[in-house]
């Protein structure tokens, strides 16, 4: 085995010390020729759900309870939670992927704005939901 140093004689010694947490590989070396790592993390999670089915039919009483929530929450000062219950399969996913969130978001970023001047900072300060 070879010894690594200058002028090719003594040795080289690595360590990591202080408060240093190491949690997965740990690469030291003298000379590092190339390395490849994997890609980054996508940087929001993929989405989720399940794709929008072809037929969503006699829902019109739903979608337009889930809109009336919708506007009750955005006319509410408080904050709130609109919550969409039932068995599994009976698409409450598919009926909220449709549903007109338009009232909530609008709702939501005017309370984000009176939030935003209450506390002195301007608009580009906090990015709009």
């Amino acid at each position: 085995m070879s010894s690594l140093g200058t002028g090719g004689g003594g040795s080289t010694h690595n360590t990591v010390s202080g408060d240093a947490v190491v949690v997965g590989p740990l690469l030291m070396a003298q000379h590092i020729e190339g390395i490849q790592l994997p890609p980054a993390a996508p940087a929001a999670p993929p989405c989720q759900g399940p794709p929008p089915t072809r037929v969503f039919v006699n829902r019109t009483r739903e979608l337009a309870g889930l809109r009336d929530a919708a506007l009750a929450l955005a006319a509410d000062p408080g904050p709130g939670v609109v919550m969409v219950v039932g068995v599994g399969g009976v698409g409450k996913t598919q009926a909220d992927d449709r549903a007109d969130d338009r009232p909530l978001r609008e709702a939501c970023e005017e309370k984000l704005g009176t939030l935003r001047r209450s506390m002195g900072l301007r608009p580009p300060a906090v990015p709009p939901v």
